[in-house]
């Protein structure tokens, strides 16, 4: 997009239909005005005890109202009562709720139920009203408006705390506390504490003086970190300018305190004469002291809510507040408007269990039973056998649904225990069967996405430069940030090399200092020091030994994995092709680019990698934009610049309006991306002048589900993925409960934290922390499936997992009942349907998979094959994939004859390859170009082995190999400390082998020629012999002698040997002048395997190269060069075929047999 509109305004516009998610932006220059209301006189329906509610004359009335009872509209008509009937001023109205989305709920329903101006909104959440009342005393007081603290701002306030006291000793803190002071987790631990406490009027005084009753010295350092907070949140008022900084329970506590302030509680008093309180049951103990003073002088006070849905105690939330106020009646709303009787039976069945009164449990349906649910009956409870088989199910159910009854697919929810746990096996289920989902925006939170990952790195680099290494380098290439990432491994893997290629080749040119220690020996091979390891990552490390090493995989011994590991078959592999350079240089020379500066690497690169370097040049020039927005002063700016030089946008757009799977991940990475653009707007609101640097701490910050009345709403025709939490005042026609299982829900874990605030509250209230916690928390886990099953109009679903691990929840057992209860709900196994009556897919890919088995099976009648066919010709016609036989697998016939090599280019062959080519065609070549799986024990030691062989050929001490061989195993940090002592175990028996071999060599007049020397041998003009002789030395009478070293376990025969192809390769290189100090017709002595396994060296000897054996060698090299450039290659079975790693790739196997079938 090229508009120059408001960043975040611009971005959600762009999104078409999307919900304004830029309302944070504008919060500061919200300006309260006269609001005509639009008026209705359409008559509402209400049952007998609203009715009751409506025309209540009680100064003091509790209303107890299940699900779906409507209390909601039963408390948008009282207040529509008072005004219209009983003529009360709506200025004189308050009517408080618990969250941002039902205030927003209520304000509408009362702006189109009521004809009438207002100066102050009538609806306020609690927070919004301490707030007003502070801002009312800031007025007073000629001073600026308060300010709210988001969780995040505030954890991060205590983490800056903590992070100070940890530098100067942590001494107010226990010892064994000390190491966690700088832990964000503790820190957002402690501001719990604080947050606790405060709703309890619990003062720091008090905390400490707890903490030393029970020598509790933990508490004591809380006590007076508490304190400092308080003090350093004044400080910043005093020298920022703005309003008071508080969070939730401060803005709570601060209102009480105005409150209490005669004068000032006359003066509210005289204003809100009437009071209505939503969700009371959610109220902590601070908020209803606030309600309770407000409401001591008041006409009317009206709390509603149900016991049973009170599922914010972790929030500080006490369920027992609405059973222990104060009231002169209290009416129960039994009539349920959402619900018929069987899903009511079983929701009731849940609840049965529940602490405090039965009363309003006992619900009815509205006008008769209104089961009528999709499918199914309306409440169906299943077991599946896996996780993944639990979702694919739940996707079917809700496609059938969608299908087949015409349920929106907007009216279908599924809501889960832990949306992190239960988003994996969900969004692969509903992408293959096409079922398009969203994400509350409540519980995204805990998917962190890869685009939105990138944007704030490349801000965190703008910012600070040093931060520009080569793994953030590696993590943006590999990104989905347009033309300067989605690079794929084979593309990152080969720039890598090149960078490593280029660095090693001009190492004065480009500033860097060559590789420490690497000094060229007589035949310009690298010792073992150009591979030193110790300070680049593990999988460097072996990537480096292995470009220098031979390495054995299979019985046979040598198939050279690390000598093949170039993709590209015309590439040399002299030395250049294994120099390793230092790991970060691939960062500094996309720093130096970032600066505006051109980096000679990048222009060696550009040679052999113009895709890659490109790549590198993109993303160098995104990185100078974030530098030059990095001090920006507000980071909406910061962000909307690095959004539109991505310039992404375009693309993911299309793929939303293209629909399928690649819709709903751009959907999702499109949510990422505005969700940054609404934490920016609000730190904006919250904080004026806040830059980048502020912006990026709380992005990065730990994950603080936020709620947005903008985000809350529905994107189209999806279905909703949500938690329990996030689901409690929702409903929808179908609603599909998953994860019920024993462990996950209920979650009985109790959750004390290092400083134990469960115990400091208890101990606070006059209880024995020492009493289980279980039954509490037990009730807490119900009361949340209570509500998750109770979200659904018309049809219910539950899901479990039973597998020899998991069982299904006890929950789940209750909702289904027993046989002696109403309306029990049988528990099924598995998917529906059997081999008489199968359970058919919905899905575009389910149809033509039937009709294509119903169109190849020989026993399907003639009839059934000619009407398969033409509906599969239908579906060919329409574009549907797979459908055309042309797309079946061996029929379409090969996708191209064109040779892997063009015929005017090179082709270089390894000895190593020419023994593994003629052996199979098809394995040497698909494991030259990358088909080996990672490398194991086998491969591990080969590497290790050959790379300190050479060290020690070439004169290194001992001590010196040991130390490096040291170092490369330190750096395998994905093995376990027990195989990486046996593997040092096998090194050293190995390693010693070859000490001893090379003293008795010396003891006999032999000297070493060279270790590890290449091979370069034109074999015709386009074929040449490339590679590495692992040791070549000349014995007393002049004779060249080659070693090949063996770490495999089988030994070839004498004879085997002899014949050997690898060995007469070598020799034939050697007489030919292909090894450079040596000429050609070199007086040749042999060449031999030296097996080192068992820790004596084991020789198994080719006698001087012969006439017959050299033209079979050269031979066996055409062929190689042949198979690895032609188009076709041959598939030979021999005794590797059990073990080969590309067996579904082979027709000669059943793996691979579709490959022609």
């Amino acid at each position: 997009m090229t508009s120059s509109a408001p960043p975040a305004a611009s971005t959600v516009a762009a999104a078409g239909d999307r919900s304004p998610v830029d309302v944070a932006a504008s919060a500061s220059r919200l300006r309260y005005r006269l609001r005509s209301g639009r008026g209705s006189d359409l008559p509402v329906e209400l049952d007998g005890a609203q009715r009751a509610v409506v025309n209540s004359r009680h100064r003091r009335l509790r209303v107890l109202a299940g699900p779906g009872t409507g209390k909601t509209q039963t408390l948008v008509e009282a207040v529509v009562d008072r005004v219209e009937n009983r003529g009360v001023d709506p200025s004189q109205l308050l009517v408080l709720t618990f969250s941002r989305r039902a205030a927003a709920e209520l304000g509408e329903r009362l702006s189109t139920r009521l004809a009438v101006t207002t100066t102050e909104p009538i609806v306020r959440t609690l927070h919004g009203y301490a707030y007003s009342v502070l801002r009312s005393a800031a007025q007073r007081a000629g001073l600026p408006p308060p300010r709210l603290l988001g969780a995040a701002e505030s954890d991060r306030m205590m983490a800056d705390l903590l992070a100070g006291q940890l530098a100067s000793g942590g001494r107010n803190w226990p010892a064994e506390f000390r190491a966690a002071l700088g832990s964000r987790a503790f820190a957002a631990e402690l501001r719990d504490l604080v947050l606790r406490t405060g709703e309890r009027a619990l003062a720091p005084s008090a905390i400490a003086a707890l903490g030393r009753k029970y020598r509790r010295t933990e508490w004591v350092a809380a006590a007076r970190t508490a304190t400092e907070y308080q003090q350093v949140s004044d400080l910043r008022m005093g020298t920022t300018g703005l309003g008071a900084a508080l969070d939730q329970a401060e803005l709570t506590l601060a209102a009480l305190q105005e409150l209490s302030d005669d004068a000032v509680l006359a003066e509210e008093q005289q204003r809100v004469r009437r009071i209505f309180v939503d969700e009371y049951q959610d109220v902590d103990p601070a908020q209803a002291k606030l309600v309770q003073r407000l409401a001591a002088g008041a006409d009317e006070l009206v709390v509603v809510g149900d016991p049973d849905q009170a599922i914010y105690r972790f929030r500080g939330a006490d369920p027992a507040g609405l059973r222990d106020i104060a009231v002169d009646h209290t009416v129960n709303l039994t009539v349920s408007w959402r619900s018929g009787a069987a899903l009511l039976a079983a929701s009731r069945r849940v609840a049965r269990l529940l602490p405090g009164p039965t009363s309003h449990r006992e619900l009815c349906p509205v006008g008769g039973d209104a089961d009528e649910g999709p499918n199914a009956g309306p409440v169906e409870v299943r077991i599946l056998p896996t996780a993944a088989r639990e979702a694919a199910y739940v996707a079917d159910r809700l496609r059938r649904a969608h299908l087949q009854d015409g349920v929106p697919w907007s009216e279908m929810a599924v809501v889960v225990r832990s949306p992190a746990a239960s988003l994996p096996e969900l969004s692969r289920a509903f992408g293959v069967a096409g079922v398009p989902m969203t994400v509350a925006a409540a519980d995204s939170a805990t998917r962190p996405h890869p685009l939105a990952d990138a944007v704030l790195s490349l801000l965190e680099c703008g910012l600070e430069p040093n931060r520009i290494d080569t793994a953030t380098v590696l993590a943006l290439l590999t990104a989905p940030i347009g033309a300067a990432g989605g690079l794929d491994p084979l593309a990152l893997r080969q720039l890598r090399r090149a960078v490593r290629v280029a660095g090693a080749l001009m190492p004065a040119a480009t500033g860097d200092p060559a590789p420490t220690g690497a000094q060229p020996t007589p035949d310009g091979a690298a010792t073992v020091d150009s591979v030193r390891a110790a300070d680049m990552p593990a999988t460097d490390r072996t990537t480096a030994m292995a470009d220098t090493a031979d390495t054995e995989a299979g019985p046979h011994g040598a198939a050279d994995t690390a000598r093949a590991a170039d993709p590209d078959p015309a590439a040399p592999e002299g030395p250049a092709a294994g120099a390793v350079g230092d790991p970060e240089l691939l960062g500094r020379v996309v720093r130096a680019e970032a600066a505006g500066i051109d980096h000679p690497v990048l222009a060696a690169v550009a040679q052999s990698q113009p895709d890659a370097a490109a790549a590198l040049r993109r993303l160098a020039g995104l990185l100078r934009t974030a530098a030059e927005v990095a001090t920006a002063p507000d980071a909406e700016t910061a962000l909307w610049r690095v959004w539109t030089a991505l310039g992404v946008q375009p693309g993911l757009l299309a793929a939303v309006d293209r629909g399928g799977r690649p819709a709903a991940n751009a959907d999702a990475a499109l949510d990422a991306v505005i969700a940054l653009f609404d934490q920016a707007a609000e730190l904006a609101a919250r904080l004026p002048g806040a830059g980048v640097r502020a912006y990026l701490d709380q992005a990065r910050g730990p994950a603080v589900p936020g709620e947005s009345t903008a985000a809350a709403a529905r994107h189209g025709d999806r279905v909703t993925v949500l938690s329990a939490h996030s689901a409690k005042g929702l409903e929808w026609d179908l609603v599909a409960v998953c994860g019920a299982q024993e462990g996950r829900w209920p979650d009985l874990r109790t959750r004390s934290g290092l400083l134990h605030t469960e115990d400091l509250l208890d101990l606070a209230a006059g209880l024995d922390p020492q009493l289980s916690r279980v039954p509490t928390v037990l009730a807490d886990e119900r009361r949340l499936f209570y509500v998750a099953v109770t979200r659904a109009r018309r049809s219910l679903l539950v899901t479990a997992v039973s597998d020899d691990d998991t069982a299904p929840s006890r929950f789940l057992h209750e909702l289904a009942g027993e046989p002696g209860d109403e309306s029990p709900v049988p528990v099924q196994q598995g998917w529906p349907g059997g081999p008489t009556s199968p359970h058919r897919g919905l899905h575009l890919a389910d149809v033509v998979g039937e009709l294509r088995r119903l169109v190849t099976a020989a026993e399907t009648v003639p009839p059934v094959r000619q009407h398969a066919a033409r509906q599969l010709a239908r579906l060919a016609r329409a574009g549907v994939a797979g459908a055309h036989p042309e797309q079946w697998y061996g029929v379409g016939g090969v996708s191209t004859d064109s040779p892997a090599v063009d015929d005017d280019r090179g082709v270089s062959v390894s000895p190593s390859s020419v023994e593994a080519l003629q052996q199979c065609q098809l394995r040497g070549v698909l494991e030259r170009r990358g088909a080996r799986g990672p490398l194991e024990d086998p491969q591990l030691l080969g590497i290790v082995v050959h790379a300190a062989a050479g060290g020690l050929s070439q004169g290194l001490p001992r001590t010196v190999v040991d130390a490096e061989i040291t170092a490369f195993l330190a750096g395998l940090v994905q093995l376990p400390d027990w195989q990486t002592a046996r593997l040092r175990r096998a090194i050293d028996k190995m390693v010693g082998a070859v000490q001893n071999w090379l003293q008795l060599q010396a003891a006999a007049g032999t000297s070493t020629v060279g270790s590890e020397s290449p091979v370069d041998l034109p074999l015709t003009e386009r074929v040449r012999m490339s590679g590495r002789i692992d040791h070549l030395a000349r014995s007393a009478d002049g004779s060249v002698l080659i070693t090949d070293f063996k770490t495999s376990s089988q030994t070839q025969s004498k004879a085997a040997a002899a014949q050997n192809l690898q060995l007469a390769t070598y020799q034939l290189a050697v007489s030919g002048g292909g090894v450079a100090g040596l000429p050609a017709g070199t007086e040749l002595g042999g060449a031999q395997l030296l097996y080192l396994r068992d820790g004596s060296p084991k020789s198994r000897v080719q006698p001087a190269l012969t006439g017959e054996l050299a033209e079979l060698a050269r031979a066996a090299s055409l062929d190689a060069a042949a198979a690895l450039s032609g188009a076709q290659l041959l598939a030979k079975e021999n005794s590797g075929c059990e073990r080969c790693p590309v067996r579904s790739c082979c027709p000669l196997q059943s793996e691979g047999r579709q490959v022609t079938r």
